[in-house]
Order: C-alpha cells, then structure tokens, then sequence
C-alpha cells in the first residue's frame, strides 16, 4: 500500500528537491523516512528546529536554488522554527516548510495548536493538505507559490492523513502560474519621463538591490553607469556587485563603507534598480528625503513609507538598465556642461570608540585579510555588526548574508551551516558574538 507520505515523499523528488533540511517527529515522520529510504535526497539535520529552517535559508541564498525544502514535525516543532521563518520570509526566501499536524480526529491532542495562525503570523503563507487525496497537487502548489510568491510557504499535512492509502492524482504538469523568466522592458513612456529627469539633474547617481542581483543586472548597469558618468551605490544585500568597477563608491544604509552615503547625500536624482528601499537602506529616509528617486523592478514597491517616489518603472533591473543605456545612444540624457560631483564632504559618523576596550573595525579588517579571496560571510547582529559589514568583503554578489532582516540574534551559525553546504569549496566565516565567562559579550 502507498500511503499519502510515501505520495509525498515520491512528489518531493520528482519536484526536484536533491537536499532536505529537517528534525523528525511523530508528525512528519511518514515523510521523512521514504524520503530517506529512497536514498536521492541529501539529508541534512538538526537538533533544533529554528537551526533547521535557518540552514534551508542559507542553502538556497547561496545556491541559488528555485525553491528549498525543510521539515518540522507538528506543535513545537512549528512554534520552534518561527523565528527562523520570519527571517526566510523578511530575507524573501522562496522556501517550503513542511509540518506535521497533529491528527484530525485527536481534538485534545497535547500538540495541538492552530498552526495555519501562527504560520501567518510569522509572515509565511500556507499551504493545507486538504485531504488525503488531494496531498500531491497540495504539495505541488505549495512549491508554485514559493516560487512565485518569493516567501517560505508552510505545508501543513495532519498526521492522520499521511498514514492512509494515497488513491489521488499523480503530479500535474507545471502550473502556468510559475514565475516569469522572461526580462521584462520598461515601457517606452517610462523611458522617456526618466531621460527627462536626467537631463534636469546636476549629481545623479545609481543604487542597485539585491532584485538586481537575482536579475544578473551588474554588467547592464555598469555600462549605464559609464554612459552617464555617474556613481554606482549598493545596498547591503547586493554587495560585491559590481566587483572593483572604478565607479564603485560601496554600500549605503546603516552600515556603509567607502563614500557611499556621501555620494547619495549630495545626489539630485537617484536611480534605485531592485531595491525596497528599506529604512536600513534610506536610513529612514533621511538619505533620500532632499533627491528624486526613481524606482525600477519587477514589483517596485518600497517597504517604507519615507522614501517619496517621483516614478515607479516595473521592469527586470537588467532589461531596464539595458534599455535605458539603449536610449542614451540614440538621445543623450544631459549637456556636456559640468555638473556637481556626487560627494558631499564627508563627516564623522563613524567617529572613534575610544572607550571600547576592542577594536571591532580592526579586528574586522583583520579578519578580511586572512581569509582567502573566495569566501562566505554570514553576518549576525550585536555590537560588532557594523565593522563586520562594512569591512569584511565578498569577492561577488551572493556571498554576503544578512543573517538578521528580522533583528533576531543568533541564527548565524546555522545560516552559515545552510551556506557551506551548497558551497562547500569555500570557506564559510559566521561573525557573531561569543560569551565571556558569563559576563558581557565580546565584539567579536
């Protein structure tokens, strides 16, 4: 007899999942053991859950992976893995969790919880096997709606219903509702209002996010860069991506490095290309409030209200760039007449910790300089954070990890274990803070 886990298991490896991520219980252990007997899928555990849906977050940052995979059991092992899930979910993750429910027919189940609830509490959507008979077209929809939602869908398969006999349908072909793969233009009427905006500026500059960097845009707006001569600026999450290109001014926000936030301080005009333009980003707006901005991508919507829009272009990063570069052949955007430079004198803000009794800059430096060129870093929040972002470089984009969108401490490590996973031929440095015989935490 094939039960509705042994469907389960055999829908996840013809969906492609090669590597699984999960801690085994009474509620999805019907999963997991075919999964595991079948002997295709790596199988990676943990003895936590939150370290389980941390490590599927970093596996698929780094791989690149389409969707990624983990598993917890029911109850507990849900409410552990929260906050692992608001981070896959702030970070845009396109992950699915599966979780055991606790049986349909046990209403006074000591596990029971609402576990539909507290899925979308943690900002991740759901996905319920609805019935026994319906679990692989459940299961396909959940990896469609990861995909194209760009979230961690949570799976929620009642313990019952796995150990029944499967009688459904088999998987169906990909739905039409996938994720686009096609580079999506601006429209010419976008194109044409933004030439205008440039002719009118005196200091524009160009801020690439990391939506640039899933759409391989580094070499279009590079080029763009170079035909109007202006600044290229990063957010922390695109970093690395535009390598040593001579008009790479570094990374803005919260923890900038090279003259970046000087170069968006005395800007007029900024062209954002696959960024929300977060308050981390715009720190607060305050970065952005005196400039137009003009945001291209896919879905272009800021996650902040202080960042006013002058325009929003819904187009691929890399197909805008292009397009914009296409037009500036054929119809220059400005005069030759000189025009400010985009760095405004620079100020102390990051003035000297002299009380500190650590250097965090220092020790961050140095540990930029021992490690090979080829490395992964993972980032966790405390005191040191700022020196770890700021001067630990990655030699190119999706090499760098923000292990903290959700301000949560400690999910580094686990993060970096999901990372040398799928990279494990370089090294993979977690930077976060260690314990000092109880006392204060060192800024390490």
């Amino acid at each position: 007899m094939r039960t509705v886990g042994k469907a389960v298991a055999d829908t996840l490896d013809a969906l492609g999942v090669d590597v699984a991520f999960g801690l085994v219980g009474e509620g999805n252990i019907a999963v997991a053991q075919p999964l595991w007997d079948a002997g295709r899928v790596r199988w990676i555990s943990a003895r936590r859950e939150d370290a389980v849906v941390s490590m599927a977050d970093g596996f698929v940052r780094r791989a690149g992976t389409d969707v990624g995979f983990a598993t917890v059991t029911c109850g507990p092992g849900l409410t552990n893995a929260t906050t692992a899930i608001v981070e896959a979910a702030k970070a845009s993750t396109p992950l699915v969790i599966l979780t055991g429910d606790t049986p349909v027919r046990e209403q006074h189940h000591p596990q029971a919880i609402d576990e539909r609830a507290v899925a979308v509490a943690a900002h991740a959507g759901v996905q319920m096997v609805r019935a026994p008979d319906t679990a692989v077209e459940d299961v396909q929809s959940a990896f469609e709606r990861a995909r194209l939602e760009r979230r961690p869908i949570v799976l929620v398969l009642p313990a019952d219903y796995a150990e029944e006999p499967y009688l459904g349908r088999e998987l169906r072909p990909a739905a039409s509702r996938a994720a686009p793969t096609g580079r999506h233009p601006p429209e010419p009427g976008d194109v044409r209002a933004v030439l205008e905006m440039l002719r009118q500026a005196e200091s524009p500059v160009i801020l690439a996010g990391r939506g640039a960097v899933l759409a391989d845009a580094g070499q279009a707006i590079s080029a763009l860069a170079d035909a109007l001569d202006v600044p290229l600026l990063t957010t922390l999450r695109a970093r690395g991506l535009f390598g040593d290109h001579p008009r790479k001014r570094g990374m803005v926000g919260g923890f900038p490095d090279g003259d970046a936030n000087d170069a968006l301080l005395a800007a007029d005009l900024v062209l954002a290309f696959g960024t929300s333009l977060s308050d981390q980003t715009t720190r607060s707006g305050s970065l952005t409030g005196h400039c137009v901005v003009v945001l291209f991508d896919v879905e272009p919507r800021p996650h902040t209200t202080r960042v006013q829009l002058a325009r929003t272009v819904a187009a691929d990063a890399r197909a805008a760039a292009q397009t914009l570069a296409d037009a500036l052949r054929h119809e220059p955007a400005r005069a030759d007449a000189p025009r400010r430079p985009a760095v405004a004198e620079s100020g102390s803000e990051h003035p000297a910790q002299a009380q500190e009794t650590l250097d965090a800059g220092g020790l961050a430096r140095a540990i930029d300089r021992l490690l090979p060129a080829s490395r992964n870093v993972v980032v966790d929040l405390g005191y040191f954070t700022s020196e770890a972002c700021r001067f630990v470089q990655v030699p190119e984009p999706g090499r760098f990890f923000y292990a903290v969108n959700f301000g949560s401490i400690g999910l580094s490590l686990a993060t970096a274990a999901g990372v040398s996973v799928a990279d494990p031929h370089a090294p993979t440095v977690a930077l976060k803070e260690a314990a000092r015989n109880g006392h204060e935490p060192e800024q390490v």
